[in-house]
């Protein structure tokens, strides 16, 4: 590995110098890195090693003279960079003596000095510094050295460059050689601890197996250091996994003893299986072992990571496991490996065929790696799985091949003592004196066959077979076209033979047949049918002085192609299909005259009399002239020949003569001939090629038949002379009825008008979805068109189904129903329900692909009520888990199947949601309260949900009398028992004062001080208690503990974030019915929902994981209307929601206004300046989740900076424009007699009002999240009794829950990221109660963050609205979408 007898020389020159010039090479040996003069001698000063003279290095007395003396001798060696000299001692001394001042003491004090001089342990812990690979090694080294296993491993993948150093950019990174093994000591390795001696000795026993000799020490190394000492778990493993690699099974199993890393199942299932030959005793081996790994990783799929466990796929395999499951685990254990097992699995897969449909056959994909082709010592392990899995799969006669290439390998394993597998190696290949005999080899696994049975192949393979093309044969020959089109015509044309293996998963991508052989030897290619032997007749042989060449004569093999039915097309493996045609003859009415043309015209230039023209992407017209045609070409011209009209007759002459040898197109009558008269065929022949994900569509007729030459509908001669099942035959044409087919064509298939018309009569249906819906309508048409597809290469829609196909089943499963289904399309094809669901995902609309070509079209209602079907729940096995409060849905979707089985329970759940239905709510006698008619809906509403026992969310407008509502229900139920309402701290009074207004009947409880414990287990039938969410979260187990017979949750968008313990604590509670009240369902995502009715109908909207995959990433992320459509469908029975605009005709008008204001020259500099810093932090990126909090505290800042620059920087005083222009609206609004509500996010910003205010002398009233209730109550009071010109609130804290109709005028001082948030404080105004116009005013500055955020409003309000009303939109910031609010400027 290293130049061995150089390092000797160079450590005798360094044994011969005086002591200290060798203490100074020890002290370069700890450097490592080159260094300059300058910086060496302060690190040989701080390291108190002194000059000869014993001062200090420097000008009097430098280290250069030292190191070129030693430079001389070889023992050092520079780095010239730019104008400085880097100076290093030769790698080859460089480990010897550093170990050398390790074991003399020297190496910490050296290392010491070195460090606080030059700081290269902080470089190494700087993020962005990048070292050169010499400090890298360097630390590596010191990381063994110390045994710092986790300094080790994260410097492996630490990168750096090659600025200044002695390594080159092609040297490889490769540490434990570098450093470990150069020299080898074995005393050395045995001195490491444990910890670093695993990762040493496993990285060397890889990396030094192209040296057998240093392999075969570092392994006996190994061994010993392995036996008599505590070693880690996996380095045990790793000792018994090299003890079966060496042949040592019965010590490898010893060592396995009691080891419970999942890996050493594995090897445990490897040597029972060699031993025994059990692979049922060995798969539950394996199981076992990753039953361990799965705890052990938390992860439910999960592979082995080592080589042993190679033989478990294998004989999952051979137990007949689904494909995909064995291709689920290797594609898995591939995932989580590396180095060898990596590569052996990558040749498993494909050995096994699980490779891509059109791959390379098996043969290539292993016969042709460089582990067989090329085997070495250093991959002689993969070579030997390369091997035996081409040994698995070959073919007899192609196994035997590699006899020669396994001796090569076994005797590479024999060299590094790989006992195992050359024993293994010897048992399949070897001759009969060379194998070894073992009881269970893996050559047998796969059933190979005994050697009489080899022998009898290989004799009949020398026999060989008369017959061609065998029946059954697992080989065929695809003749491979291509070509380019040039002004209409067919240039560049090559025809290759592809011989093509049948596997499991079809036909192989193939390899080419050398042309030498089709010409020499066809016997051998057992595929070949009599068209190919005709087609191969094309091939010549050409000898000259260099030798044999075969070529083929590509026109005639083309000409020779017609109708062959296994053309593909080079490259995309597309269909192709070639017929022949003889050339054609038109004779067109001028006016003046008569002209004549023939086309396809020849090529003078061509060396062949072949002619080829594209009809379609994939077909190709071949027409072949003989000698007549080329004269009558001739004479004709490629211009035509014109002749005039009193050439009449002679031309009909000339015709007559000609129409038995050409087929001609003619507008003339008159003309007799021999030919027999036929009808011509008007209807219209659609010729359909796949394109793509779709396909071209070409209209032509073909009125002598099928397989004559077509013509374009209702355009050229009239009367057609041609030939029909070899004979020549006449026909006139009605160009009427042509044009009329095509008309009709375009009338009923509406799909080509949403295609791309490429011609009068040709078509691109550019996808799957379109070209289904064009055979569709095609199909409608019956016989009134004949289609035509290139063979092999047809898309069919077998059927049109509606959902009175489908038969359905019902069944209880506990707390869930079961939906199932069958349709039957016809007696060999049934498909389930959850396979139909599966397949509509294939994104082709109402279309269901069947497979070969077959497609399955659903009617648009069927396929929406499948949708919606699907939407209900989640899919277990055949089943679709539909909660029992969406049997209603589920009734109504299934209501036209063709039938319906269900059970008792699912009818009884029926009947009960029925009757809720039907009742009629009345108003308690003992409510004082009167309602309005839209009141007295919601009532009733809220009543039949509590008696179906669903629950309900009232989602009406703010100031719409949710609370009323509420409480005339809560009156109604007071009688089944003690009723619980939740809400923010800031509404616990309204709550009480409502109460008491319109249920006196009601017991209500305030739970905020005193004995709580005795109060709720004291509570009975018409007490109300009212308590905030706060003590809910406090008190919750209290709580959980008495049955509630209604939960009411007051504004309960404060339960959105399903993780908070907020919400964890109002789901523990007991309840006969719940509700909630709220403004806004969902302000930003639709989590915020899902969390909303895990409270209000558990499992309702299924598992959080199961409503993102079914609504909520759709939705969101991708604007999937139909997925919106079906949770406001789901969601709108549990859901009432009323806004002012349609139930408050007596409600005043509100007014909004974005005012615009400009901020001042030094305001918006300090602005920009912000602005700009922020976008410099996140130039580089970083952690999703913190760079998301990052990027919204800077957004935060801005928005600050926006209201005023204090906010941002305390005592900087800058103009605020916002403060300017909410002055001028103030005295503005004083001066009218009118009163405001000033609403900000941020308390400071207040604070700055609050004091304007004072200094102005205006009278205000001033409310924060801080002011206590009671307070909140007085200042309330005051303002609606006239106290005040302004109300200052805190948007959050005041935003809800209060009653402020003093105020006309509201003004937003900063936006707010949600738009219904702002709504909900404006309401507080703009309610019942409210006598005159409300205007709202939004202050924004201009050409900042602010604009920016009041543009998303609109799609915020859009999120709510699309599930609440009709809409189409729905947004969610993502990071980098926040990080563009700061990016941008208008």
């Amino acid at each position: 590995m290293f130049d061995e007898e150089r390092r000797s020389r160079l450590l005798a020159a360094y044994r011969a110098l005086p002591d200290l010039e060798r203490r100074l090479c020890r002290f370069l040996a700890v450097l490592y890195v080159p260094t300059a003069v300058s910086n060496l001698m302060k690190c040989l000063n701080a390291s108190a090693i002194h000059t000869p003279l014993g001062i200090q290095w420097g000008v009097k007395v430098s280290i250069l003279p030292f190191l070129e003396r030693w430079r001389d001798a070889g023992l050092t060696g520079t780095v010239p960079v730019r104008n400085t000299v880097y100076w290093y001692l030769d790698r080859l001394l460089a480990e010897p003596l550093a170990r050398e001042a390790l074991a003399l003491g020297e190496f910490r004090a050296f290392d010491r000095a070195i460090d606080e001089t030059m700081g290269f342990s902080r470089e190494e812990a700087g993020h962005f510094y990048m070292p050169s690979l010499s400090r890298v090694y360097r630390s590596c080294r010191n990381a063994i050295y110390e045994g710092d296993v986790e300094r080790y491993r994260g410097l492996t993948s630490r990168k750096y460059g090659f600025m200044g150093d002695c390594y080159g950019p092609d040297h490889p990174y490769d540490p434990l050689t570098d450093i470990a093994a150069n020299p080898l000591d074995v005393d050395f390795l045995m001195g490491l601890k444990p910890s670093v001696g695993e990762h040493v000795f496993f990285g060397l026993l890889r990396n030094t197996m192209g040296e057998p000799e240093v392999y075969r020490r570092v392994a006996d190394a190994f061994f010993a250091y392995c036996r008599g000492r505590e070693i880690p778990p996996r380095m045990r493993f790793r000792f018994a996994e090299r003890l079966f690699m060496h042949g040592r099974a019965e010590e490898a199993r010893a060592e396995l003893s009691g080891q419970e890393d999942p890996d050493a199942y594995a090897l445990r299932a490897f040597i029972a299986f060699t031993e025994r030959g059990d692979e049922a005793e060995a798969t539950a081996i394996y199981e076992a072992g990753l039953k361990v790994l799965r705890g052990l990783t938390g992860k439910r799929s999960a592979a082995f990571v080592s080589w042993p466990s190679i033989l478990y796929p294998v004989l999952l395999f051979k137990a007949g496991e689904g494909r995909k499951k064995v291709a689920a685990y290797i594609r898995k254990a591939y995932e989580w490996s590396e180095g060898y097992p990596e590569v052996i699995l990558s040749l498993l897969w494909k050995a096994l065929s699980f490779g891509r449909e059109g791959t390379e056959e098996y043969e290539n994909s292993l016969l042709d790696t460089p582990y067989i082709e090329d085997p070495r010592h250093d991959w002689s392990p993969i070579s030997f799985f390369a091997l035996l899995f081409s040994h698995w799969t070959l073919p007899v006669e192609e196994d035997r091949a590699l006899a020669e290439t396994a001796g090569t390998v076994a005797g590479l394993l024999g060299d590094l003592g790989l006992d195992y597998f050359r024993r293994e190696l010897l048992e399949i290949y070897g001759g009969k004196g060379e194998r070894p005999g073992l009881p269970h080899p893996l050559g047998a696994l796969l059933g190979k066959k005994d050697e009489w049975e080899r022998s009898l192949s290989e004799l009949q393979g020398i026999g060989g077979s008369p017959e061609r093309a065998r029946t059954g044969s697992n080989k065929r020959l695809v003749w491979e076209i291509d070509w380019n089109v040039s002004k209409g015509r067919v240039r560049a044309l090559t025809v290759t033979p592809v011989e093509q293996t049948l596997q499991k998963r079809g036909w192989s991508k193939g390899r080419h047949v050398a042309l030498r052989r089709l010409y020499r030897k066809a016997d051998t290619v057992l595929s070949l049918t009599d068209q190919d032997h005709r087609v191969a007749s094309a091939i010549r042989e050409s000898r000259d002085f260099y030798g044999t060449e075969y070529f083929l004569d590509v026109p005639q093999a083309v000409f020779a192609l017609a109708g062959h039915p296994l053309l593909v097309r080079a490259g995309t493996g597309e269909r192709v299909e070639v017929f022949q045609d003889e050339p054609r003859l038109s004779v067109r009415d001028a006016g003046e005259g008569y002209e004549l043309r023939v086309a396809p015209f020849p090529d003078p230039d061509a060396p062949t009399s072949f002619a080829f023209s594209p009809d379609g992407p994939n077909r190709l017209r071949a027409t072949r002239f003989e000698d007549r045609h080329l004269r009558m070409a001739q004479i004709v011209g490629r211009s035509g020949l014109k002749l005039p009209k009193t050439a009449r007759d002679a031309l009909l002459r000339t015709l007559g003569s000609l129409a038995s040898v050409v087929t001609i197109h003619s507008d003339l009558e008159g003309l007799e001939t021999d030919a027999q008269t036929v009808k011509a065929d008007g209807r219209l022949c659609v010729q359909i090629q796949p394109a793509q994900d779709g396909l071209d569509v070409d209209a032509v007729v073909r009125p002598l038949g099928p397989g004559s030459a077509p013509c374009r509908p209702g355009r050229g001669g009239a009367n057609l002379f041609g030939s029909q099942d070899g004979r020549r035959v006449q026909a006139q044409r009605d160009l009427g009825e042509e044009r009329e087919g095509l008309r009709l064509l375009r009338e009923r298939c509406p799909a080509l008008a949403e295609g791309e018309q490429a011609a009068d009569e040709k078509w691109r249906l550019p996808d799957a979805e379109l070209a289904l819906e064009f055979l569709v309508q095609l199909g409608e048409m019956g016989d009134a068109v004949t289609v035509e597809w290139p063979k092999g290469q047809s898309m069919r829609v077998a059927a049109v189904v509606s959902d009175g196909s489908l038969n359905v089943s019902v069944r209880e499963a506990g707390d869930w129903f079961g939906v199932s289904g069958e349709l039957r399309v016809r007696e060999d094809l049934v498909l389930n329900m959850r396979a139909l669901l599966e397949r509509m995902k294939s994104g082709l609309g109402r279309f269901i692909p069947l497979g070969d070509g077959e497609f399955l079209a659903l009617t648009r209602e069927f396929r929406r009520r499948l949708e919606a079907l699907g939407s209900l729940g989640d899919a277990r096995g055949e089943e679709i888990r539909v909660a029992p409060l969406a049997a209603g849905l589920a009734a109504e979707l299934v209501e036209g199947a063709g039938r319906v089985d269900a059970g008792p329970e699912w009818r009884a759940l029926l009947d009960r949601v029925a009757e809720a239905e039907r009742i009629v709510p009345v108003l308690p006698p003992t409510f004082r309260g009167e309602l309005r008619e839209y009141q007295a809906e919601g009532f009733a509403w809220l009543s039949r949900l509590a008696h179906w026992g669903a629950g309900a969310c009232l989602a009406d407008d703010m100031g719409l009398g949710k609370t009323i509502q509420t409480l005339a229900l809560l009156v109604a139920r007071g009688a089944e028992g003690p009723a619980l309402v939740v809400a923010p701290t800031s509404v616990c009074a309204n709550w009480l004062a409502e109460s008491a207004r319109f249920a006196p009947t009601l017991n209500v409880l305030e739970l905020r001080h005193g004995d709580r414990e005795r109060m709720l287990a004291e509570l009975g039938p018409m007490d109300l208690v009212v308590t905030s969410y706060g003590i809910l979260q406090n008190e919750v187990e209290r709580f959980a503990e008495v049955r509630w017979s209604t939960v009411v949750l007051d504004e309960a968008q404060a339960i959105k974030n399903m993780g908070t313990k907020r919400s964890g604590a109002v789901m523990k509670l007991n309840a006969a019915f719940r509700m909630a009240t709220t403004g806004t369902p969902v302000e930003n995502r639709l989590s915020e929902l899902w969390s909303l009715f895990r409270f209000l109908n558990p499992h309702y909207l299924g598992s959080f994981e199961s409503f993102n995959r079914r609504f909520a990433t759709p939705i969101e992320r991708d604007g999937d209307r139909g997925a919106r459509q079906r949770l406001r469908r789901m969601i709108q029975p549990f859901i009432l929601r009323r806004t002012k605009e349609q139930v408050l005709e007596e409600l005043p008008s509100k007014t909004e206004i974005t005012l615009r204001v400009e901020m001042r020259e030094e305001e918006f500099a300090f602005y920009e300046a912000l602005r700009r810093a922020a976008v410099d932090t996140f130039a580089d990126g970083g952690a999703a989740e913190d760079r998301r909090l990052r990027i919204f505290a800077e957004l935060m800042k801005l928005r600050r900076a926006c209201c005023n620059a204090s906010l941002v920087e305390p005592g900087l005083r800058l103009p605020s424009a916002k403060q300017e222009a909410f002055l001028d609206i103030l005295a503005e609004l004083r001066s009218g007699g009118h009163k405001a509500l000033v609403f900000s996010q941020f308390v400071g910003h207040l604070a700055i009002l609050r004091d304007c205010l004072e200094r102005e002398g205006v009278p205000y009233q001033y409310l924060d999240g801080a002011t206590p209730p009671d307070e909140r109550r007085r200042r309330v009071a005051a303002f609606q009794a006239g106290e005040g010109d302004c109300f200052l609130i805190s948007l959050k804290a005041g935003g809800t829950g209060l009653n402020l109709t003093a105020a006309d005028y509201v003004v937003h001082m900063d936006p707010w990221w949600n738009p219904a948030v702002e709504e909900q404080a404006s309401d507080r105004a703009h309610r019942i109660g409210q006598e005159r116009p409300v205007t709202v005013y939004r202050i924004v500055a201009k050409n900042t963050v602010e604009e920016r955020i009041v543009d998303l409003h609109a799609w915020k309000r859009d999120l709510a609205e699309s599930l609440l009303e009709e809409s189409d939109a729905a947004v969610r910031l993502s990071a980098e979408e926040m990080l563009a609010l700061i990016r941008e400027t208008r």
